[in-house]
């Protein structure tokens, strides 16, 4: 085996949205065997972070569903943002069909709605979590 690629929500993340202690010696093992790991999400870089830095581990992440990719010293590799004109047919589609959506940018997430927002949260929450 060569490379290990995982998600975190739902995946490697136990319910408490931490990594278990057995995945993080499986995973450092695979790694000193010179396994390569890297870690792919929808998250942002800083939200992906988080549970990795807590188990004491640091790997590659590509983030933001492959919009960003950084290495394990945190530089950014690569970069794919949408152009402002694609955004706005992407919102005028789904604006038309009715179709909830949110714009992730440097910034901060936008959403028309703060109570869809949460509600899609708790959905992905509930569902990443099955236990």
């Amino acid at each position: 085996m060569k490379l290990i690629a995982t998600d975190l929500d739902g995946t490697l993340l136990s319910k408490n949205h931490e990594i278990s202690d057995a995945n993080k010696e499986a995973l450092k093992l695979a790694s000193e065997q010179g396994v390569e790991i890297i870690v792919a999400t929808g998250r942002s870089y800083s939200a992906a972070k988080i549970p990795l830095d807590k188990a004491g581990l640091n790997f590659p992440i590509i983030c933001l569903n492959g919009g960003k990719i950084y290495n394990e010293r945190a530089q950014l590799l690569n970069s794919a943002p949408l152009d402002k004109a694609t955004c706005k047919k992407i919102k005028q589609i789904c604006t038309a069909q009715h179709v909830y959506f949110e714009v992730f940018t440097n910034k901060a997430t936008f959403s028309e709605s703060r109570e869809k927002f949460i509600q899609v949260m708790v959905d992905i929450m509930a569902s990443a979590f099955l236990n």
